[in-house]
C-alpha cells in the first residue's frame, strides 16, 4: 500500500546521478533512489566498481548506467555528464559523494593527501555542478556529501 507520504518521494520519471555510486555509502544512495523509482547514473573513478555497482543496482531492478571520470578532473565530468545527458535525456538529481580519506589526523597529513582530498571533496563537487547546471531544470535536487574522515 502506497501511503500519500512515500507517493510524494516518489523519484519516478527522475534521473539521479551519484558520484563515488561504486561503493559504500554511494552505492547505498544509488539503491535508496532506486527503489525510490530514480534511474542511476553511476560516476566512479573506478571502471569496475561502476559496472559491478550497476549490476548490483539492475539485480535488484533498478535502471542504472556506470560512467567512469575523476571528478577532481573537469575534461572527465563534462564528457561523463554529457554522456548521462545523451543516455538518459536529462538529469534531475545530484549526489556529490565522491571522496577521499587520508588516514590519520588532519593535522599529519601531508600537502599532497591535502591536495588529493581537497580535490576530490570540493573541486570534485564544484566540476559536477558546473557540468550538471545546464541540464538541470526547475525542481532539481543536490546533495552534497562529507565526511569528518574525509575533511
Amino acid at each position: 500500500m502506497t501511503t500519500q507520504r512515500s507517493a510524494r518521494w516518489r523519484l519516478d520519471g527522475k534521473v539521479a546521478l551519484v558520484t563515488g555510486g561504486g561503493q559504500g555509502v554511494g552505492l547505498g544512495i544509488a539503491k535508496a533512489l532506486g527503489a525510490a523509482g530514480a534511474t542511476l547514473a553511476v560516476l566512479d573513478i573506478d571502471e569496475g566498481r561502476a559496472a559491478a555497482a550497476v549490476d548490483a543496482l539492475h539485480a535488484l531492478g533498478h535502471g542504472a548506467s556506470a560512467h567512469v571520470a575523476d571528478v577532481a578532473d573537469d575534461a572527465q565530468v563534462r564528457s561523463a555528464v554529457a554522456e548521462v545527458v545523451a543516455r538518459h535525456g536529462h538529469l534531475d538529481v545530484i549526489v556529490n559523494n565522491a571522496h577521499t580519506v587520508i588516514p590519520g589526523r588532519v593535522l599529519d597529513i601531508d600537502e599532497d593527501d591535502l591536495d588529493t582530498v581537497w580535490s576530490t571533496g570540493f573541486l570534485g563537487a564544484w566540476n559536477v555542478m558546473q557540468a550538471a547546471r545546464p541540464h538541470l531544470g526547475r525542481g532539481a535536487s543536490v546533495m552534497f556529501l562529507g565526511s569528518e574522515g574525509a575533511a
